[in-house]
């Protein structure tokens, strides 16, 4: 018996696998400007800013390339958009600079938000290094940049539908600075005790 069904899969099939060769560039490309942006805050945490800065204009064209696979894959920018929030924020706070706003960077507030937040521990991070050398000045820097961070966020309440993931690191960020803040007094009695 012959049927009269007649359905038509290969336009269907041609989108797809259309999409499947995008998102498999964007995954590459997006493993590789992570792993750049570890990199580069490595560099950071190393004193190396002249080596980390050429970073932030190569992470920068590669964000446009994987952007340039359109809005129908936005899902799959925030992770690699947060992580270069990450370590442009760190990399300018470190030299003393003004951190450049979401807009400058062409990214999402979300993933700068995210990104701000991550920040904080790299702070902490650089802190504890600086109290290893003994430098309590640097020490102590490092540790009001992180409580200016999260003092500014703050006033973000915002749904988990309209800011995903960013309550949960503003609770780790929260945690973050208070254990710095214990670490950092700590260390300030102890050298004064010596």
């Amino acid at each position: 018996m012959k049927s009269d069904v007649n359905i038509e899969l290969d336009s269907i099939i041609k989108d797809l696998t259309r999409k499947e060769k995008a998102l498999d560039k964007i995954l590459s490309m997006n493993r590789e400007t992570i792993r750049l942006c570890a990199k580069g805050i490595k560099l950071v945490h190393q004193g190396k800013m002249k080596d980390a800065k050429p970073l932030i204009t190569k992470i920068s064209s590669k964000l446009k390339v994987i952007r340039s696979h359109g809005i129908e894959f936005q899902n799959y920018y925030h992770q690699v958009e947060q992580e270069y929030a990450e370590f442009v924020i760190f990399y300018n706070l470190v030299l003393g600079k003004q951190p450049p706003d979401y807009k400058k960077m062409k990214i999402t507030y979300t993933s700068y938000l995210t990104g701000l937040m991550d920040c904080i521990g790299e702070l902490r991070r650089y802190m504890l290094d600086s109290i290893r050398r003994k430098d309590i000045k640097t020490a102590e820097h490092m540790f009001n940049l992180m409580e200016e961070l999260y003092n500014a966020t703050l006033p973000l309440h915002f749904s988990r539908a309209l800011l995903p993931n960013f309550k949960q690191k503003q609770d780790v960020s929260r945690r973050q600075v208070e254990f710095a803040r214990s670490e950092l007094t700590y260390a300030m009695v102890s050298m004064q005790n010596k």
